[in-house]
């Protein structure tokens, strides 16, 4: 959590006003140290800048976890559906498409729940996501366990939400700990961490079918 101290409150909105005051009356722009435009720098150089803050870079790690889970859950999922509860191929598709869709309408009050989170201080942010891991790994290991469908169905819409969070929660800290005008600069970091974590799960789930 205090690796979120290096960008206090009002930190880009504070250097905002201050050039825009600047501008107004006709005094020199004020430039802290190591405060170069993006027009200045290379690719390279802007990606670098996304990644300077302390907590990016497990952030981005936190995506590509999503990545991983997103890619490697169904076909796990499938054989649970399978082995545990004796579902047919069309009813597992049909069940796995219900519990995705039945969960994703959390995500987006999930991110309502983020963004007034890290109003109050960005250590609640991390602190949901800790708790969001948490939950999942509860929720999946109680779906593994149910004694009868519904409650494993109930464990399951519980787990995904977690996830959603997870990943809501790693793209809003990227987001708001950059600078705005390289926001698009971190959102394809977001989206490349997301999908390499895909990868990684497809391997994972290669390696285990062979054995």
């Amino acid at each position: 959590c205090s690796w979120f101290g290096g960008r206090p409150e009002g930190y880009w909105d504070a250097r905002r006003v201050r050039s825009m005051v600047a501008r107004r009356i006709g005094a020199e722009p004020h430039h802290e140290e190591g405060d170069l435009g993006p027009g200045g720098l290379t690719l390279a150089q802007q990606f670098g800048r996304v990644t300077a803050a302390p907590a990016t870079r497990p952030l981005l790690l936190t995506a590509g976890a999503f990545g991983v889970f997103a890619w490697a859950l169904p076909p796990v999922l499938g054989i649970y559906l399978r082995d545990r509860w004796d579902l047919v191929a069309p009813s597992r598709g049909l069940a796995y498409a219900a519990i995705v869709l039945a969960a994703a309408p959390t995500a987006p009050w999930l991110a309502r729940r983020a963004e007034v989170a890290f109003r109050r201080s960005p250590a609640r942010l991390v602190h949901m996501g800790t708790r969001a891991s948490l939950a999942a790994a509860v929720a999946f290991t109680v779906a593994a366990l149910a004694p009868v469908f519904p409650v494993a169905v109930a464990a399951l819409l519980a787990g995904f939400a977690a996830f959603y969070l997870l990943f809501v929660v790693a793209a809003f800290g990227v987001l708001v700990l950059c600078e705005p005008t390289l926001r698009g600069h971190a959102a394809t970091l977001v989206t490349v961490s997301a999908l390499a974590g895909a990868l990684i799960g497809q391997q994972l789930i290669a390696t285990i079918g062979d054995r």
